[in-house]
């Protein structure tokens, strides 16, 4: 008869499985400390085994105990009420009697081994897992650039405004129409336009204007030439500048809306717009 058999430790929590054709000498070598996995969990005692006429029958049996998981659970939970220490189960390397048997195996509390099916699930769950990790930081990095950008857009866009409307408030009347039409504090005084012309507070010639071959709105002081105001990385869409009460003979306090529309020059662009109308800071009397 050939034998699959089921071990446990008195000592420790540990089992071991194992095939034979003799359970009695099998088990004094291995209490004899002549098995290596073994030696160190001595004594150990007989729990259960499995008898077969066929010795290819009892190792098939042996193996399928020894690499699957299911399998040796199945085993150990036939022979519950023999097991004292509860152990579970664990691999060590060896080899059974006359070196031809399968690598020998003792067990731990770990639970048994793991099938080809559970080890191919757990990949899956694992690859799923690390997947959507790597999504949701991507998505991550895409919305901290795309808050970034827009904060970019946001300064330059507000620093503009404030600029243009700062220096636009403090405007002064071309009383000898040197610059623009005498009489008037801006050109153009009536209507909209995408420039601007006037005296700024120091009495010198100011312009703004969109710049339509490269999207930046652009200033001119002087006889200096034109200076962008806004980045290189923004492209304004429109500009705008609504002039009502232009002249001292409209009866009317000079006032001017500016209209923008800005944008980055991203795949995905973040578009802003903006509007704001300022009232000239000088009352505007017929001199």
């Amino acid at each position: 008869m050939f034998y699959v058999y089921l071990l446990e430790s008195t000592k420790y929590k540990q089992t071991y499985i194992g095939s034979t054709n003799d359970l009695r000498r099998r088990l004094r070598e291995h209490n004899d400390g002549l098995e290596i996995s073994t030696r160190r969990y001595k004594p150990w005692r007989l729990v259960a085994y499995e008898a077969y006429q066929s010795e290819q029958d009892a190792r098939e049996r042996e193996k399928r105990l020894k690499s699957h998981g299911n399998a040796i659970k199945e085993f150990k939970k036939r022979a519950r009420n023999s097991l004292k220490n509860g152990a579970g189960f664990t691999h060590a390397p060896s080899f059974s009697e006359n070196g031809q048997g399968l690598p020998s195996t003792t067990f731990s509390k770990s639970g048994a081994g793991f099938t080809l099916i559970e080890l191919l699930v757990s990949m899956t769950i694992f690859s799923v897992v690390m997947i959507s990790a790597i999504s949701l930081f991507s998505a991550g990095i895409k919305n901290q650039r795309k808050a970034l950008a827009l904060q970019t857009l946001s300064d330059n866009a507000s620093y503009v405004m404030e600029y243009m409307s700062r220096t636009i408030r403090m405007a002064k009347k071309d009383l000898k129409g040197n610059y623009i039409k005498q009489g008037c504090n801006f050109e153009p005084w009536d209507g909209e336009e995408n420039y601007i012309k006037f005296l700024n507070y120091d009495k010198e010639e100011q312009e703004f204007k969109l710049d339509l071959d490269n999207g930046q709105i652009k200033e001119k002081r002087g006889s200096a030439p034109f200076t962008a105001l806004t980045s290189d990385d923004l492209k304004v869409n429109k500009l705008a500048f609504r002039v009502s009460g232009g002249c001292q003979t409209d009866g009317l306090q000079p006032k001017v809306t500016i209209v923008m529309e800005i944008q980055t020059k991203e795949a995905e662009p973040q578009i802003l717009n903006l509007q704001t109308t300022i009232s000239q800071r000088d009352l505007d009397i017929e001199y």
